[in-house]
């Protein structure tokens, strides 16, 4: 019964974070830096709820993949700062390894 409960709360637990990733979406134009950057902090740990949860679809991995990328580019974009661009990068790294572990075990 535990199990089905701890299930249960992980698929509670990811679309919450979508729910969150939908509101810290990625701006459209540019945004104070502290700003964009508190967003973009709160955005990455919404992200890795989804990425590391078992209990998140391929769709739900894709779509925080999707806020990764928006929020790369905006960074990329209107704050291209080295330090945040190594972060994005080393974070889009881990999706990556994470979907290639995810495609190893799905039957083609």
């Amino acid at each position: 019964m535990a199990n089905d409960n701890d299930k249960l709360a992980a698929v509670q637990e990811v679309s919450r974070a979508l729910a969150a990733l939908r509101k810290l979406a990625a701006p459209v134009d540019r945004i104070r830096w502290r700003i964009a950057e508190q967003r973009y902090q709160w955005a990455i740990k919404e992200i890795n709820v989804v990425i590391e949860s078992p209990a998140a679809t391929r769709g739900q991995v894709d779509e925080a993949v999707q806020h990764l990328e928006r929020w790369a580019r905006y960074l990329g974009f209107y704050h291209p700062k080295i330090d945040q661009r190594e972060k994005c990068l080393d974070q889009w790294l881990g999706l990556c390894e994470r979907l290639e572990k995810e495609n190893a075990n799905v039957d083609i």
